[in-house]
C-alpha cells in the first residue's frame, strides 16, 4: 500500500504529479523513459476505449503490475520531500529511536533511509509485488519484511516509531477504517512511541473539472492513466492500463484501479486522539508548500495500548 499502496491511486496530488513531465522524467540519461500528460475532459467511457479493447486486459490487484513502474512514475520524485519532512521532525522533537516499522513500505526506498536511524527495522506492505521490489532495493540492509494489511498490523515486537508515508492512509475509505489502522499502530508501539504519517487532505482537488490523462513509458512497458478527481476534493479514482512486450514477441495486458479517500484534517486528528495519540505536529510535507499534502507527528500516550 504505498500511495497510489494501500497504495492505490495517485499517491501524489495532481499539482505535484505533473510537475516534472515535460517530455522526460528526472532519470538517468541512459534510462529509457517518457512521461507526458494531457489534462483535458474526456468521455466518461472506460480509459482508452477508442484505442484499446478493455476486454483484452486482465484486472489485477493494485500494485501487482504497477509496482514495476511505481518508482519511475512517482516514487523517486517525492521521496526526497518525505525524507526531508521526517528529518525535520526528528531534529525538532529530538526523538530517541532504535526500532522502526515502515507501514505501507512499498518498494522500500524510504526503508533504506530509515536504516540510518534504527537498528531494528520492519517493512510492512499488503502487496507481494511491492515487497519483492523492497527486498531488492534494501539489499545489504537488515530488514524484517511482513505482508500484512495495516488495519491488522502485528509486529514481532513493539517499536519506538511507526512511519506510514506516501499517502498510504488515503487508501482507507472512511473514519472507521482510519481508527482501525490507528488502533493497530497503537498496539504495536511502545508507550510514548511515535507515529509519523502523511496524507492528502480533503479539498486538495476542489474545483478541478474533467478527467486527466497521463501516459508513462518505461523500457518494454507502456501505460495509460485515467485520473478522475472528485470536484469537491474528497478523493480520486485512477485506472491504469499497462502493456508489456514479452520475450516471445507477444504483449501482456493488464489494468489496475486505484481509489483514494482524501480525509478532512479534523477527521484524522480526532481519530488519532480517540485511539490514544497526542498530536505533536501538523505541517506541510514540503516547506512553504501548499496545504494539499500534510505531514503529521503524534505520540502514543502512556497507559494507552490498543
Amino acid at each position: 500500500m504505498t500511495g497510489i499502496n494501500t497504495r492505490i491511486n495517485n499517491k501524489i496530488p495532481v499539482d505535484r504529479m505533473y510537475s516534472d513531465v515535460n517530455g522526460k522524467n528526472k532519470l538517468d540519461s541512459n534510462q529509457e523513459s517518457e512521461i507526458y500528460t494531457n489534462k483535458s475532459k474526456v468521455n466518461s467511457t472506460s480509459i482508452g476505449e477508442k484505442t484499446h479493447n478493455k476486454a483484452k486486459y486482465r484486472r489485477c490487484a493494485p500494485y501487482t503490475i504497477f509496482s514495476s513502474l511505481y518508482d519511475v512514475a512517482m516514487g523517486e520524485a517525492v521521496l526526497p520531500s518525505i525524507i526531508d519532512a521526517f528529518s525535520r521532525s526528528l531534529k525538532k522533537h529530538q526523538f530517541s529511536i532504535t526500532s522502526i516499522a515502515d507501514v505501507g513500505c512499498g518498494t522500500g526506498r524510504f526503508l533504506r533511509y530509515l536504516s540510518r536511524n534504527s537498528t531494528v527495522l520492519y517493512g510492512v506492505d499488503n502487496s507481494p509485488s511491492m515487497l519483492k521490489r523492497a527486498v531488492a532495493n534494501t539489499a545489504g540492509v537488515d530488514v524484517n519484511f511482513l505482508e500484512q494489511d495495516i488495519r491488522q498490523l502485528v509486529l514481532p515486537d513493539e517499536v519506538d516509531c511507526i512511519t506510514c508515508t506516501f499517502d498510504t492512509i488515503n487508501y482507507l475509505p472512511n473514519r472507521c477504517e482510519l481508527k482501525r489502522a490507528f488502533q493497530a499502530f497503537a498496539r504495536n508501539l511502545k508507550p510514548g512511541g511515535v507515529l509519523v504519517l502523511d496524507y492528502i487532505p480533503e479539498g486538495a482537488s476542489e474545483g478541478e473539472t474533467g478527467i486527466l490523462r497521463q501516459f508513462v513509458k518505461w523500457k518494454s512497458m507502456s501505460s495509460q492513466w485515467r485520473i478522475e478527481l472528485d470536484p469537491k476534493g474528497r478523493g480520486s479514482r485512477v485506472t491504469i492500463l499497462m502493456r508489456q512486450k514479452r520475450r516471445d514477441g507477444g504483449t501482456s495486458r493488464a489494468y489496475e484501479v486505484h481509489e483514494q479517500r482524501w480525509h478532512a484534517p479534523d477527521t484524522v486528528d480526532n481519530a488519532l486522539q480517540e485511539t490514544g495519540f497526542e498530536m505533536l505536529e501538523t505541517s506541510t510535507v514540503e516547506p512553504n508548500g501548499k496545504n494539499n499534502w500534510l505531514h503529521v507527528v503524534a505520540r502514543l500516550m502512556p497507559m494507552t495500548h490498543g
